[in-house]
């Protein structure tokens, strides 16, 4: 019998308490809200994503990753090992995205395995709908 993981997605994190995440895999996704604490929609090529996500990805260590990520994207500091952060840090996304309006969420994962699995049809999902890539997850 396949076991089967919940599909059920964390609320919304903002980027701070990070040390007290758990340390386990998930595939997450970062977004971030403009006025009225409502997502930042994004044009993308084949419509409207109102719910503003900007990157997609997945860990085995989500205080890590998270941590990472924070640290180029709303620290500066480019030596932090999150693509997507240093990504938003070189492309200058503040000037679009507030970083202390940033957030996260995350789907658990029983392993590395299907957190990959997971987060690469949560992608396709992505492309399907908008014909393109997250911002953050496009390649440079």
């Amino acid at each position: 019998m396949k076991e089967k993981v919940k599909n059920n997605w964390s609320k919304w994190i903002f980027f701070k308490d990070l040390n007290k995440l758990p340390k386990i895999p998930v595939v997450y996704q970062i977004r971030c809200l403009g006025l009225n604490f409502n997502p930042i929609p994004i044009c993308r090529l084949k419509r409207i994503d109102k719910n503003g996500i900007i990157d997609i990805g997945h860990t085995v260590n989500l205080r890590t990753r998270m941590s990472d990520f924070w640290g180029a994207a709303g620290k500066g500091k480019p030596s932090y090992s999150h693509q997507a952060g240093v990504n938003f840090l070189k492309r200058n996304y503040k000037k679009l995205f507030p970083v202390e309006k940033l957030q996260f969420r995350y789907l658990s994962q029983k392993d590395k395995s299907s957190a990959r699995k997971i987060e690469g049809e949560e992608i396709k999902k992505y492309i399907k709908k908008f014909f393109e890539f997250p911002p953050l997850n496009s390649q440079e």
